[in-house]
């Protein structure tokens, strides 16, 4: 199996094709577009919240959203 078929952490599971991941996601560069200032994520930040399923759990997604 290929980590883009099923690829686990814990109870979180990575981001792929079928996984939503946050749209808001740092791709290339490690600032996150959800923020207001140029806020880099660390890998580990980005693994817990941009790449799983659970990215509405992040306080910079949050943020975004609240702001409209």
């Amino acid at each position: 199996m290929t980590s883009a078929l099923v690829a686990a952490q814990g109870s979180r599971v990575l981001a792929d094709n079928r996984n939503p991941a946050c749209p808001y996601r740092p791709a290339h560069n490690l600032l996150c577009s959800a923020s207001v200032m140029a806020v880099v994520v660390d890998n580990r930040k980005k693994s817990i919240h941009c790449d799983t399923e659970d990215f509405d759990r992040c306080p910079l997604f949050l943020a975004k959203v609240l702001r409209g």
